[in-house]
């Protein structure tokens, strides 16, 4: 059988098209995945650039630095899940604070699990203390801590919550999904049913929302 030769993509005469004319949405998602899965440092302008399908020197242009270039992207991942939080402040029909919080918790764990750069930045970048985790704290942990924090208070009143600060049970609940999400193929390895993602995220919202609220 004779082998066709690649299909080549001929590049039109005149004015790009409307939406190349701004690059930078190409460049920031092109940039999510690289950093997601290499990391800040092990990222490079070069990589990304490809990925994008751009020359390297347009990424100075339109950001003017790696570092920027990572702010923003995690800025936009801070925008989407300020989006699911604004969604999650409609009241439940029953008002029951406790049902709205586990509501919640599972939104949010659903959520998590969907969009996985999130823990991946969440777990590579919190502990730095630096710049870096500032920026990640700002952008993720403070609105997802805002946001929980409210709800929760009204059912610390009921004791219906296990011991401890409302912050430092909220903390353990992103780190914790955070860290379970980022090392799945290590739990996987002994659990296989991990594998199946409807399971996972069952039995890690079981478990997230278990390390916040008392049993019974």
């Amino acid at each position: 059988m004779t082998r066709q030769p690649p299909i080549q993509t001929i590049r039109p005469r005149g004015r790009p098209p409307r939406d190349r004319l701004d690059p930078s949405r190409d460049i920031s998602q092109a940039a999510l995945g690289v950093f997601a899965s290499k990391g800040y440092e092990g990222a490079t302008l070069k990589e990304i650039a490809d990925e994008a399908g751009v020359d390297p020197s347009l990424i100075s242009y339109q950001f003017g630095s790696k570092l920027n270039l990572w702010k923003a992207v995690i800025e936009g991942l801070g925008r989407e899940l300020q989006n699911l939080l604004a969604d999650l402040d409609v009241p439940a029909p029953d008002h029951d604070p406790e049902s709205s919080v586990r509501s919640a918790l599972s939104e949010i764990t659903r959520f998590m699990c969907e969009n996985t750069q999130i823990p991946h930045f969440a777990a590579r970048d919190v502990f730095r203390d630096d710049e870096r985790t500032e920026w990640v704290n700002e952008n993720l942990f403070t609105p997802l801590v805002e946001h929980l924090g409210s709800r929760l208070e009204k059912v610390w009143a009921r004791g219906r919550l296990r011991p401890g600060p409302l912050n430092m049970l909220i903390l353990q609940f992103g780190y914790g999904m955070a860290i379970n999400i980022v090392r799945r193929e290590q739990l996987i390895r002994s659990m296989p049913e991990l594998a199946d993602d409807e399971t996972f995220r069952r039995e890690l919202t079981a478990m997230l929302i278990g390390s916040v609220f008392r049993d019974g």
